[in-house]
């Protein structure tokens, strides 16, 4: 598969992981740091518009990376989908841009450019990221209401 074929199921994916926690999703037309913004509109269940913006990075197999670009843009969850090869198997972490820091940390990486990744990660890092493991649709809205600091 290519990278945009990886793109493409990534997308489509997360948008299938989103919507399953009965939450609205919506594409920005240009691409300037967000690929998706995961939101709930006012009803009565929800009287307040809560939305969060996500950046998404799809592998066939997977890849981890951090940016200091993206610490500009508030409230971003960073959506790593892995293990896109074989979709069955397929899985999403969710973090946030302080989360990924804590993680570089504690992985001693050095970055260079502002920007650190890794098409191979190790075990420690897989032990480190898999509390930000999506298991189930609940932890979406979980972690959008972490980010936006919004109680349902």
């Amino acid at each position: 598969m290519d990278k945009q074929q990886i793109e493409i199921l990534g997308r489509n994916r997360l948008i299938s992981e989103l919507v399953a926690a009965d939450l609205e999703v919506s594409i920005p037309i240009r691409d300037r740091g967000v690929d998706i913004i995961a939101y709930r509109e006012l009803s009565g269940k929800f009287p307040k518009f809560v939305a969060a913006p996500i950046q998404m990075k799809a592998a066939s197999n997977a890849a981890f990376s951090i940016d200091e670009k993206y610490q500009r843009i508030s409230s971003l969850i960073l959506a790593f989908v892995w293990g896109l090869r074989y979709p069955d198997s397929a899985y999403t972490y969710a973090l946030t841009h302080k989360e990924s820091l804590a993680i570089a940390k504690k992985m001693k990486w050095k970055f260079s450019n502002g920007r650190f990744s890794t098409s191979k990660p190790s075990e420690k890092l897989r032990e480190l990221l898999e509390s930000h493991k999506i298991k189930n649709p609940d932890q979406w809205w979980e972690k959008i209401q972490k980010v936006t600091n919004s109680v349902q």
